[in-house]
């Protein structure tokens, strides 16, 4: 009936490949196909069957490829990697490699299975090993199989060598420890008769050479004789890759270097070979004009190749060379200007990037005038990067490559004509800077400028930020600034306070209405504060000034913008003076514009030091807290239990609320922050367009009377490259981050390997109790001896003083020995065949399991076939699945190591487990019966404190207290740290200590020395833990005696 069942079971159990026809079939119910799908897997796992395991980690692999997590699965992953067979081995490795993290718990319980396959006789369980180490590495696992994988450079089989090569990078990234003592034997894979293994080791030390190439300086004779003699492709690449990182830090290889390279590239047919050398090059060989010029006619043919590919990697190559000789490569402009119409818009950009080096005094229009023909032809992404170029390439080093200013500031005007830029801001950035910079510029940029300002389209365009509308915020500031080149301030001002200007950002109309001030203030300056002359028609006069000023100031005094609404008000008032007045305070306001403004460097605003008591993040203001809270009571309003309540449904008394519209309508007008519509449109002017007979202009004036005409600039025109900085400005910022740690930088393979560096295979220390030959050998030793100086240890330590916690650090007449560090390793049992010990280890990460780790020692015979039986208590139990057969076979007078990993419910009580382990010594059984205990004070770390911190902390704990009779203070509080893991916050005339346990309880030592003893307070989070923590601690102490 079983064996029925059983198969009945397998014939409907579904396979990789029905599972993946049944999510082809269930297109529109997919997720709910694969839902039900994981619950039959999961059922599966649960089963005995090993092919059934197998087959359900299969499909689950598969859907980790859809995207479903299955790292719930880890443990059944590990059971079908442990599996003898080579199919369930790749099954379960696959899964692994997809699936782990270096931070998977798991992890730790497979180490003992990396460390067999490994060391498997069969090569191919050797590869998945390692194929997945490469894949899951972390700092524990490249620590402990370190050893392995080194001996395995040494293995007589091609494949598993060349594997063993390629995990060590990701060994050395883990543990960058083990590179000192594993690189002797890399080295000697570079001389491998396999050209496998040669390209493996070759592979690995170039990316050694990136983090930190000095090391590797010394390996350059056996590199180059591999380079002139091979001829893989692939491996050529790898090490012509490597030269570029040496040749910087030794320059006679570059010399070494010129021959094979031109060799390569003259005969090689692989574009990737050749596109290395060309980088290598450039890299380390700047300094040869022949391989320079070889590079740069050899990127010509990946410019003109039809691969887009290659044509990207020409121009990328190309722009590198651009720095080291930028005569050569501007030989080939016209390529580069060709590769601007390319249809791939990646190879357009790039090709504008490398267009701008090749810059000078000459080139400098003809480049400009090819790209501003592209602009109307290309699409809205090229043609804003085309402009930034323009500007870019036309301002670099204040302006070092431009002859004649009049032509840039055309430039720039023309620039304003493109529909839809968004480089407003930065042209109108250029126009400012030009003008202030260059004086001799500034009576064309003026009558520029006005023509912009009368120019219509710019504010019906983009009236938005960025927008091409933000060029009235330079032509309205320059044409203010500079109003002495200006004619006709009437009509400027008129167009400065257009009612069409209203709705541009307010940036741009502050400045506006600023500048029409200054304006104003010029022609009563010119016409003597004079209101009853009578101007003839388009002549300037203070009368026409004054009535623009009073039709055109109170629209922006309305203004959406504050600071609008204050210069429009300010210059409002002054009219009303001068009209009050007259000409009396013509000279008082045009003193206040009277002061010129230079440039002002970039970084001046943060190199303004801050004044002494100044802090910045005070609080200036508290707003005071609103007196209505009506806005809110729309809103609802939040129970107490957190739930929402709807306002009511109850219908409202129609009067009050309208008084309360009425009430909040008023409040809202008295609000300048509170943007909304208004029902008095009839308050603002209609907009209107600006004509020659609204002030009596002529005809034509609107066309600038100073028409820019092509002028030579002069050879030698000054340019202002002084820029102010504030008062007690300090020295110059860098911004530069600093560079990051590197991984191997303080790691120095030349220096010989020191013995404690020296890469071991698995072992751990064993106790020395039963292991120390010279330890046997006194044991027959004379009693009375013994005896003898037992009593003269007693006699001194009654003759030294008792001191206190303060006199701990006083010189003692003898210097004192250093006390030798207490082992964490604990004996379990032994018998004449094997010695059992263990030692306890414990994760802040997995504060509910310790880790039990055996160390087993077989004692003149061969241990095999081990097995643990283990019998936990109620509290305690052993964390499946669980490695209870270590996978090895201990040598005689050798040792080896296996983990078990055990969860509790509570540690405040101390634990402890029985166990067997049962073995064949010699073909015979046999076993041995053991008992861990699992103390308190195990799970205890140490933990840095602030004693301020540790004074509080202790307030709030629960005390015990006791008195425990020590001889030696200092022996004493050294026990007491080593015993708790308590770390030292503070001795004076009381010792304070601290730690924590890894689920969160705070213990808290205060240690005083008494006459005969020591007097200790003990405060614990749980009363019950601190309690048995201070009878540990009596033991301890009494013990030390």
């Amino acid at each position: 009936f079983f064996l029925y069942r059983h198969n009945m079971d397998a014939m409907f159990r579904k396979s990789l490949a029905d599972l993946v026809r049944g999510i082809r079939a269930h297109k529109k119910d997919e997720e709910q196909f694969i839902n039900k799908c994981i619950q039959q897997i999961k059922e599966e796992l649960r089963l005995v069957n090993k092919k059934a395991k197998m087959g359900a980690i299969q499909k689950l692999t598969y859907l980790h490829m859809l995207g479903y997590d299955i790292s719930w699965a880890a443990f059944n992953m590990i059971e079908v990697m442990s599996q003898p067979s080579f199919t369930s081995k790749r099954i379960g490795y696959l899964a692994a490699s997809q699936t782990f993290t270096d931070e998977t718990d798991v992890l730790m319980l497979a180490t003992n299975l990396f460390k067999k396959d490994i060391g498997s006789s069969s090569p191919y369980e050797s590869g998945l090993a390692i194929n997945c180490m490469a894949n899951v590495c972390n700092t524990d696992l490249a620590r402990d199989l370190a050893p392995d994988l080194v001996a395995l450079l040494s293995s007589s089989r091609v494949y598993v060598r060349k594997k063993a090569v390629l995990v060590l990078y990701k060994v050395f990234l883990k543990f960058p420890q083990a590179l000192r003592p594993a690189f002797p034997r890399l080295k000697e894979k570079l001389e491998d008769p396999d050209m496998g293994v040669v390209c493996a080791a070759t592979n690995v030390i170039c990316e050694l050479a990136r983090k930190n190439p000095k090391n590797y300086l010394s390996l350059a004779p056996i590199l180059f004789k591999i380079l002139t003699s091979s001829s893989n492709n692939w491996m050529l690449i790898k090490l012509v890759k490597l030269f570029g990182s040496l040749t910087p830090l030794e320059p006679r290889l570059a010399k070494k270097l010129v021959e094979p390279l031109t060799n390569i590239m003259n005969s090689t047919s692989a574009m990737s070979l050749l596109y290395e050398c060309i980088l290598t090059c450039t890299i380390g060989l700047t300094a040869h004009g022949s391989v320079i010029r070889l590079c740069i006619s050899k990127l010509r043919l990946f410019i003109e190749d039809p691969d887009q590919n290659l044509k990207y990697l020409g121009l990328l190559a190309l722009h590198k060379l651009m720095k080291i000789a930028p005569k050569a490569v501007q030989e080939h402009r016209d390529t580069v200007l060709s590769c601007l119409d390319d249809e791939d818009v990646t190879i357009r950009l790039r090709a504008l990037d490398l267009i701008i080096g090749m810059v000078n005094k000459r080139t400098l229009m003809d480049i400009v005038k090819s790209l501003m023909d592209r602009l109307d032809t290309s699409d809205e992404k090229y043609r804003e990067e085309l402009i930034s170029k323009v500007i870019t390439v036309c301002s670099q080093g204040n302006y070092q490559y431009i002859v004649d200013f009049e032509w840039y500031i055309n430039v720039l005007v023309e620039l304003t004509h493109v529909q839809g830029t968004r480089h407003g801001k930065r042209i109108s950035d250029q126009l400012l800077d030009v003008c202030i910079r260059v004086k001799i510029i500034r009576e064309f940029g003026v009558a520029s400028m006005v023509q912009l300002l009368h120019d219509t389209r710019l504010t019906a365009e983009n009236p938005t930020e960025n927008g091409i509308c933000e060029v009235l915020y330079a032509a309205s500031w320059i044409v203010g600034e500079f109003n002495s080149f200006a004619q006709h301030h009437c009509a400027i001002i008129d167009s400065l306070l257009q009612p069409r200007i209203s709705v541009l950002p307010g940036h741009i109309q502050a400045v506006n209405v600023q500048n029409a001030i200054k304006l104003f203030a010029v022609v009563m300056e010119r016409g003597n504060g004079d209101l009853s002359i009578a101007a003839a028609p388009g002549e300037d006069s203070p009368a026409v000034a004054l009535k623009i000023m009073k039709d055109r100031l109170p629209l922006f005094t309305r203004s959406s913008d504050l600071e609008t609404q204050e210069r429009a008000c300010f210059g409002l008032q002054l009219v009303g003076l001068v009209e009050s007045v007259g000409g009396s305070v013509v000279k008082e306001i045009v003193a206040l514009f009277s002061e010129p403004l230079n440039p002002v460097a970039e970084k001046a605003q943060r190199k303004v030091p801050v004044p002494a008591g100044l802090d910045l993040n005070a609080q200036i203001h508290t707003p005071p807290s609103s007196d209505d809270e009506s806005d809110l009571e729309d809103l609802g309003n939040w129970d107490n239990q957190g739930e929402y309540d709807m306002p009511s449904s109850k219908p409202e008394d129609p009067v009050a609320r309208e008084a309360e519209r009425k009430r909040r309508v008023q409040r809202r007008k008295q609000d300048p922050f509170y943007l909304g519509d208004s029902d008095d449109d009839d308050e603002y002017p209609p907009v209107e367009t600006l004509t020659g007979d609204m002030i009596d202009l002529q005809p034509g004036l609107m066309k600038s009377t100073a028409t820019p005409t092509k002028k030579r600039r002069p050879q030698n025109v000054q340019i202002i490259t002084d820029e102010e900085m504030p008062e007690g400005a300090t020295g110059s910022d860098s911004e530069e981050e600093p560079a990051g740690d590197d991984l191997f930088s303080g790691i120095d393979i030349q220096s010989a390997v020191r013995p404690d560096e020296e890469l071991t295979t698995q072992s751990y220390p064993m106790p020395s109790v039963g292991y120390d030959p010279n330890q046997q050998a006194s044991e027959g030793g004379d009693d009375r001896k013994k005896r003898k100086k037992r009593k003269e240890k007693r006699r001194k330590k009654r003759d030294q003083p008792q001191g206190d916690l303060l006199g701990i650090g006083d010189s003692p007449s003898k210097p004192s020995q250093p006390q030798p560090a207490k082992s964490s390793i604990s004996m379990a049992g032994e018998n004449k065949n094997v010695k059992l010990a263990y030692e306890l280890g414990v994760n802040p990460g997995q504060p509910d399991k310790v880790m039990v780790l055996f160390h087993i020692r077989a004692v003149g015979s061969t241990l095999a076939n081990l097995e643990f039986n283990i019998t936990c208590p109620m509290n305690l139990k052993l964390v499946q699945p669980a490695d209870t057969k270590p996978a090895f076979s201990i040598a005689p007078n050798t040792h080896n190591s296996h983990r078990l990993l055990f969860q509790f419910q509570s540690m405040v009580q101390p634990q402890k487990f029985k166990g067997n382990l049962s073995f064949e010594a010699n073909g015979s059984a046999g076993s041995l019966e053991f008992q861990i205990p699992l103390p308190c004070s195990a799970f205890v770390q140490s933990v840095a404190i602030d004693p301020k911190e540790f004074e509080k902390l202790a307030e709030t704990l629960s005390s015990n207290t006791s008195k425990i009779r020590c001889a030696d203070a200092r022996a004493g509080l050294a026990c007491i740290a080593e015993t708790l893991h308590v770390q030292t916050v503070q001795i004076t005339d009381l010792a304070m200590l601290y730690g924590r346990s890894t689920q969160n309880h705070h213990v808290c030592l205060f240690v005083k020395n008494k006459k005969g003893g020591f007097a200790i307070e003990l405060k614990c989070t749980d009363s019950t833990f601190g309690s048995n923590l201070l009878s540990e601690l009596k033991v301890a102490l009494k013990n030390l005696k």
